[in-house]
């Protein structure tokens, strides 16, 4: 079994800069975004893919292994 989490918009995101500063967004400049949730995937053993989605918007896909909990008696 895999756990699998999906999240798609029909949307084309936002800017990667502030228009009205010229700033990158905070995700960019503090490395938790995709980079960011890629990491936590792979740590616990899963992975993280994502980019646009055939006819427009974006699409985040994990594939998580399930969580083992011990079963109480």
């Amino acid at each position: 079994g895999v756990l699998l989490v999906e999240v798609a918009d029909r949307g084309t995101g936002p800017p990667a800069t502030d228009a009205a500063t010229g700033s990158e967004t905070a995700a960019a400049t503090t490395g938790t975004g995709i980079a960011g949730m890629r990491r936590r995937a792979e740590a616990v053993g899963g992975s993280l893919t994502a980019g646009p989605r055939a006819g427009g918007g974006f699409l985040v896909r994990a594939e998580l292994p399930p969580r083992t909990v011990p079963r109480t008696p």
